[in-house]
């Protein structure tokens, strides 16, 4: 490939994903855009991945190896950003494995269109089903910053997440990854959109994000789940301060998230008491904002919450304890 074309940086945090490893790497050694490079950030691997991450480091020079003790994938991707040498950046999920032609479509429609974000479809699939979901626009082009919020305020096309994007590295001059953060997406990527320019969209399928079980994104896990909290509650409180026509759609995203996460609290076995502000929280949504919420799907949840906190709450953890004992 011509040497016009700019050096695009891939990071990948690698963690104990042995079994899903090879084939993402695969995809990416195989793009069709070659002017990359891919760094293999080894976050403390104990099943084998770090030798994998050797084995392509080796075999490939587009292929960098960097070892760290365990601390998460936020501070993975600050790592890779660091020591990153490429115009624009690009994140991949380890289990996860992208379309011969992801890279390639990013930038060509970037450059095209003199943007700062490139946006590609998605498709989630299970592990060990044949469940595929695919999500995408119907065109290609430039979008706006408030489209973009809004799609993730409402779980729409558009996900919040870094992984299906082609970013301009000058981006992460002012935004890192929170440290020992779950969600860290969410935390991040409204930044991003904010300081961007222009933003722009193909309306191809070209990341491949797998769902499994005991993953990070799949597991209850209290602190995670507060974490996203955290994160969903400064995004959506800065998202209506400065798009003040997307106030609506942080009232139900707000709301939704706090629902979510008392469930997935209860499910934990959380002492009630510790998750009394977020009982308090969703009251307050039901006085203040009821109307906003006609048709919020968990609206009827949150009024159980409301009015039955404590008996919410143990039902909750009653049929989580019988899920997980059938499943001994």
């Amino acid at each position: 490939m011509s040497e016009q074309y700019d050096l695009i940086s891939i990071i990948v945090p690698v963690y104990n994903v042995k079994n899903y490893l090879e084939q993402c790497l695969n995809s990416l050694a195989n793009q069709t855009y070659k002017n990359i490079e891919v760094l293999l950030v080894n976050d403390g691997s104990t099943d084998g991945s770090d030798k994998i991450c050797e084995k392509y480091s080796l075999k490939d020079s587009r292929f960098k190896k960097f070892d760290k003790p365990n601390s998460g994938p936020s501070d993975a991707r600050n790592l890779g950003i660091k020591n990153s040498h490429g115009k624009y950046i690009a994140f991949v999920d380890s289990d996860d494995y992208v379309d011969h032609g992801f890279i390639l479509e990013l930038y060509t429609i970037l450059q095209k269109y003199k943007a700062n974000i490139s946006i590609a479809g998605y498709t989630v699939f299970y592990e060990n089903t044949n469940f595929r979901s695919s999500f995408s626009y119907d065109r290609s082009g430039v979008i706006s910053a408030e489209a973009v919020l809004s799609s993730i305020l409402t779980d729409e096309t558009i996900a919040n997440f870094v992984c299906n994007k082609l970013f301009e590295k000058e981006l992460f001059n002012r935004v890192k990854f929170p440290s020992g953060k779950a969600y860290e997406d969410v935390a991040v990527f409204y930044k991003l959109v904010a300081a961007s320019k222009k933003l722009c969209i193909t309306s191809k399928c070209l990341y491949y994000y797998r769902k499994r079980f005991g993953s990070i994104t799949t597991s209850v896990n209290p602190k995670s789940t507060l974490d996203g909290l955290e994160a969903a509650t400064a995004r959506n409180l800065y998202v209506s301060s400065h798009f003040p026509t997307l106030k609506k759609e942080c009232i139900n995203s707000d709301f939704s998230m706090l629902v979510y996460s008392y469930n997935q609290l209860a499910k934990s076995g959380k002492p009630v008491s510790d998750i009394e502000c977020i009982h308090n929280r969703i009251s307050y949504q039901l006085k203040h904002h009821f109307k906003e919420l006609h048709g919020n799907k968990y609206r009827p949840f949150g009024i159980v919450i409301s009015i039955f906190p404590k008996t919410f709450y143990r039902t909750v953890g009653l049929v989580e304890r019988v899920k997980k004992g059938w499943h001994r």
